[in-house]
């Protein structure tokens, strides 16, 4: 058994209430530079703490030397125990849980009722917020009932800022195209299934990039005579939500509408225009792009 894991058996109210917060910091096995200045510099101002739990804590924050695997593993055992009995109205939160774990190891019923005071929460509530938005998957490890729907919505009605205002900025001239496409790959068409082998997946990346092109997404930077609407933009704003989906169909779109496609389209005379450009952007040909970059890789 490791030392710091002797150490943690322990621990005094004021470190075990700390525990969910640097569960939830070093659950991507990394501190970021904000991550150890929030946690020195906050937590140093946390009267709960003795100067013994300080030095612990600055041992625990320091990003040269990331807990060994017992001593997280505790801390995440610890910190789903008491998310797992949670039962308070509204969304948890790390503080609350860290609070329930200080309770248990409180020496008095006075000692642990004074981790009841809006002062103390309201103190691991602001070293939360201070260590930034917690991973979305690190929180659902540790309520795995939630739905992520609903997290969204609560994330929604409590933000700062309108989230659709935000989202029509990101989203530019192209609003619809986007949107289009997230209904199209949130839809049946787009119904992800885990192949077994690798021809599995590549036939199933080929029938949908196939239903795209056949739907007219693939020809849209074409001129009209030959399918597509001359519009470069729009064939973006699809390439980029393709990526939100697959990274393997959008190098494929990419390829045959993008690189294929746009080499015939613009190098092409209207001879190859006329034989070639329509099947490209219904992948009726499909078709492949080499390239040769003097002093570079291709790869």
């Amino acid at each position: 058994m490791s030392a710091d894991l002797l150490v943690n058996i322990s621990l005094s109210p004021g470190v075990r209430a700390l525990l969910p917060l640097l569960y939830a910091a070093w659950a991507d096995r990394t501190l970021s530079v904000s991550e150890v200045r929030t946690l020195r510099k906050q937590a140093a101002e946390l009267d709960f703490l003795t100067e013994g739990d300080r030095r612990q804590l600055l041992r625990w924050s320091n990003p040269a030397t990331p807990p060994d695997r017992e001593l997280f593993q505790l801390w995440e055992i610890e910190t789903k125990r008491v998310a797992a009995i949670w039962t308070a109205e509204g969304l948890p939160r790390l503080a609350d849980l860290g609070i329930m774990l200080a309770r248990e190891v409180a020496s008095s019923e006075s000692a642990a009722a004074s981790w009841e005071t809006a002062a103390r929460r309201d103190a691991l509530i602001e070293l939360e917020e201070g260590l930034g938005t917690v991973d979305r998957g690190t929180f659902l490890t540790l309520f795995p009932h939630l739905d992520e729907d609903e997290l969204l919505a609560q994330d929604q009605d409590t933000a700062t800022f309108s989230a659709e205002a935000l989202e029509k900025f990101l989203d530019g001239p192209y609003r619809n195209t986007k949107q289009e496409m997230r209904e199209l790959l949130t839809g049946p068409a787009f119904r992800r299934v885990t192949p077994r082998i690798k021809e599995e997946y590549r036939n199933e990346v080929l029938a949908w990039c196939t239903y795209l092109g056949e739907r007219g997404e693939g020809a849209l930077a074409f001129p009209p005579e030959y399918g597509g609407k001359n519009d470069m933009g729009a064939y973006g704003a699809v390439f980029e939500m393709l990526s939100y989906f697959d990274l393997s169909l959008t190098i494929k779109f990419g390829v045959q509408f993008g690189l294929f496609g746009g080499a015939v389209a613009n190098l092409g005379t209207k001879k190859h225009h006329e034989q070639l450009l329509t099947d490209i952007g219904t992948l009726a040909l499909p078709g492949c792009f080499a390239m040769t970059e003097t002093g570079h890789g291709s790869n």
